[in-house]
C-alpha cells in the first residue's frame, strides 16, 4: 500500500490492495501524460492567446474560437469588442472615481 493513504478497515487483502493501488497509480500517471501532450501539442496557440490577453486585456469565447482556428483575431471581432467589452480594472477605477467626483 502507499504510505500515508488512507486504511480502511480490512476488507480486502494485502495483494488486492496493491493491484488497486497500483492501477489507480496508473490511471493517474496515463491522465498526466495526457494533459502534458494536450498542452504541448497547443503551446503555440496558448502563447497567441496570452499575447492577446496582454494587448487587449479580455477576449470573449468567439474570439478564443477564433485565435484556435485561425491564429487570429478577425477585425469584425475587434470592432464588436470596442463596443461591448468587459471593462478593465483601469477603466472601472476611473468610472468609480468619476462617480465620486461628482457626488
Amino acid at each position: 500500500m502507499i504510505p500515508g493513504a488512507y486504511n480502511p478497515p480490512k476488507s480486502i487483502s494485502e495483494q488486492t490492495a496493491y493491484e488497486i493501488d497500483a492501477e489507480v497509480r496508473d490511471l493517474l500517471n496515463e491522465a498526466r501524460n495526457k494533459a502534458a501532450e494536450i498542452i504541448q501539442s497547443n503551446r503555440e496557440t496558448h502563447k497567441l492567446i496570452a499575447e492577446a490577453l496582454l494587448k487587449y486585456e479580455t477576449l470573449d469565447s468567439n474570439q478564443i474560437k477564433s485565435i484556435y482556428e485561425t491564429g487570429k483575431i478577425s477585425e469584425d471581432q475587434l470592432d464588436e469588442d470596442k463596443e461591448s467589452h468587459a471593462l478593465s480594472y483601469d477603466e472601472i477605477k476611473s468610472k468609480m472615481e468619476e462617480n465620486k467626483s461628482a457626488e
